[in-house]
Formats: structure tokens, C-alpha cells, sequence
């Protein structure tokens, strides 16, 4: 528990540097800002993966990881 308090805590003060290093253009930061968003309500979810992201987001898996790859 501990782990995951520091990892979140982490995470939640790097979002706007990630936002502003990944993102280019408004549709780009939309997506990034929502993957974010989703992955911080279930960072203490263990049973949260890829496949439940991108059902929460709306696209196919490998979709969302060329995306997010780009």
C-alpha cells in the first residue's frame, strides 16, 4: 500500500510535465489527459490493465497503443 501511495503521489505531480512532453496539438492532449485521468482512478486497481483502459477509453487495444506510441 505504501508503494502504491508514492507511486500515485508521483504520478499525480508529473501529469502536466507528461501532458506537455507527449502532447503536440489539442486532440493529442485530450487523449493524453484522458489516459492519465483513467490510470490515476485505478492506479490501486490490480486488476486494471491494458484491455480495461482501452475499453474505458473506446478504442481497440492496438489502436490506443499506436496512438500512444506515436
Amino acid at each position: 500500500l505504501n508503494s502504491r501511495e508514492k507511486l500515485r503521489k508521483k504520478f499525480t505531480l508529473e501529469n502536466k510535465e507528461i501532458l506537455s512532453e507527449i502532447a503536440e496539438n489539442s486532440v493529442e492532449k485530450q487523449l493524453a489527459k484522458k489516459v492519465l485521468e483513467i490510470i490515476d482512478k485505478n492506479l490501486s486497481s490490480e486488476s486494471f490493465g491494458v484491455e480495461e483502459l482501452s475499453k474505458e477509453i473506446g478504442m481497440h487495444r492496438s489502436t490506443l497503443s499506436r496512438k500512444i506510441i506515436q
